[in-house]
């Protein structure tokens, strides 16, 4: 019987878990006279625009915190340092930043939503400032800071629902007063690896797929050093991926470039490393084999679907001399919904799995 009401008290203390136990964010976020005040103030060259920037967001703890919601639903806060060498200078590469949240279960993505951004180039600076209270309501702010002064652009109220994981926009309090439409320009593929410095690499493999169902080809392109390159002298070796998507007249536009999908050329010292990429019947996959420091031959194989969208693991592991192969697949069902273009090798390899 003392076994019996000591698991109820267990269950009723961790009931009263689910919510987290302090805000995230700034709470004048969420508050209309902080909001209307910046209008008031922030404008103009001489403007004295100091609230709105005196708020504090320590971004790297607020991208280790975990929320627990019922139904095993969790809240995680993932902190990204955008590769946005495209449209800014070096200069500001290391302060752009972005905080995406996700509600998730059981490792699968229910919902996610960009909550936090701060980015800088030569002309102006593009905000986004969050409040998340107990209670699941989530205020984001977008404005953005040039030399004529300081501009709120969208203010809306969302909603966590903590049986489901979704989030749902519950009010546009202020709808999108400066609306931008993002311009990629079109250009010959020998452009881009001008742009990315890829001249000088050796392109090991060009594939070409249509995987945005436009009707024009898209290219993926992955690249290796030389032959000669030396692991000694840089232990990273990274595979760059260049995914372009296609547009009239044999020019392409920006998906997505990327070194931290392919493995290491020189993965676990191994030079040898061998990979190989291909695609077919709707599929792209990427394998690579590597001798690990305790004498075990892995095999991994990512295969992503035909909207390059991850979509099962393939491990292999054998040992030298013994002839027995284990293996060990994951499905989509327990993947994150993650596209090629966010992926990072070191996040799914094989000891995340317990393999």
């Amino acid at each position: 019987m003392k076994k019996k009401l000591y698991i109820i008290l267990l269950l009723l203390i961790s009931c009263k878990q689910i919510k987290p136990t302090q805000e995230i964010g700034n709470e004048q976020i969420s508050q209309k006279i902080f909001i209307d005040n910046i209008d008031k103030t922030c404008k103009g060259v001489n403007n004295k625009c100091s609230s709105l920037f005196n708020l504090n967001y320590s971004y790297k703890e607020i991208s280790k915190q975990k929320i627990i919601l019922k139904n095993n639903i969790k809240l995680d806060f993932l902190l990204k340092y955008p590769d946005l060498k495209k449209r800014t200078s070096p200069h500001y590469k290391t302060l752009n930043k972005e905080i995406y949240l996700f509600s998730k279960k059981e490792n699968t993505v229910l919902d996610s939503i960009l909550i936090f951004k701060e980015f800088f180039n030569d002309y102006s600076t593009t905000y986004k400032y969050f409040y998340l209270n107990r209670n699941m309501d989530l205020w984001i702010l977008d404005f953005f800071k040039d030399e004529e002064g300081t501009y709120i652009n969208k203010w809306s109220q969302y909603k966590i629902n903590d049986k489901n994981g979704k989030i749902v926009i519950k009010k546009e309090l202020i709808k999108n007063r400066f609306p931008i439409k993002e311009v990629s320009e079109a250009k010959p593929i020998n452009s881009f690896l001008k742009e990315f410095n890829l001249l000088k690499m050796k392109k090991s493999n060009e594939i070409t797929l249509n995987f945005n169902n436009d009707g024009i080809d898209d290219r993926i392109i992955t690249f290796d050093y030389l032959e000669n390159f030396d692991c000694s002298n840089n232990k990273i070796g990274t595979r760059p991926i260049l995914i372009l998507e296609g547009a009239k007249n044999n020019n392409f536009k920006l998906y997505s470039y990327n070194t931290t999908v392919l493995p290491s050329v020189c993965s676990y010292g191994n030079a040898d490393n061998y990979l190989d990429i291909l695609y077919s019947h709707g599929e792209l996959q990427f394998s690579s084999v590597y001798l690990s420091p305790d004498k075990q031959i892995i095999k991994r194989t990512y295969y992503f679907d035909e909207h390059l969208y991850l979509n099962k693991i393939l491990f292999a592991k054998e040992i030298i001399g013994d002839s027995s192969v284990e293996t060990l697949i994951i499905n989509k069902e327990k993947l994150d919904k993650i596209n090629i273009k966010d992926f990072v090798l070191d996040d799914y390899l094989e000891t995340k799995y317990s393999f």
